[in-house]
């Protein structure tokens, strides 16, 4: 792999390839986090919020906040999320912290730019199903933590 680097033109070392990968996986992985906090934007913008559900969590008090005062949720998904946010810097470490602040901004923002996104349904079961935190987020990753921990069951019980 033949680079400019610096001043000198040649081959990259074996630890100056390595750190190209690892950078190269770290902006993967940030606009992957950037890109899923715009389809939970569109979730919450698109179902829950026109059809005044509000989710679980810090979004939820979010949301909730936001139509007490009329602010956009945005600004409470921020200001609520920074505590956990340094404790997870203390506690975990700089690349969770900087992908969990991404994934909180990216949504702030995303929330912000979709502002009136076309309300997609009025039935509001299928919108706190397809809004809600099985339909926008984490949907994929907890079905397949539910079905291994199904599977280990099955296998327990059939001894």
């Amino acid at each position: 792999m033949t680079f400019f680097v610096g001043r000198r033109a040649g081959k990259l070392t074996m630890g100056e390839t390595r750190m190209a990968e690892h950078w190269r996986y770290q902006v993967y992985q940030g606009v992957l986090v950037i890109g899923g906090s715009l389809v939970a934007a569109y979730g919450l913008r698109g179902f829950l919020v026109p059809n005044h559900i509000i989710d679980g969590g810090m979004t939820g008090i979010s949301i909730l906040l936001s139509y007490l005062t009329g602010l956009n949720i945005g600004w409470f998904l921020l200001a609520l999320n920074l505590p956990f946010l340094l404790l997870g810097y203390n506690q975990i470490g700089k690349t969770f912290t900087v992908l969990t602040f991404l994934g909180v901004a990216g949504l702030a923002v995303w929330t912000w730019v979709l502002g009136s996104a076309a309300v997609v349904t009025q039935d509001l079961l299928l919108a706190a199903v397809f809004g809600g935190d099985r339909g926008s987020r984490g949907g994929i990753g907890d079905s397949t933590r539910g079905f291994h921990g199904w599977n280990r069951n099955c296998r327990r019980g059939a001894q």
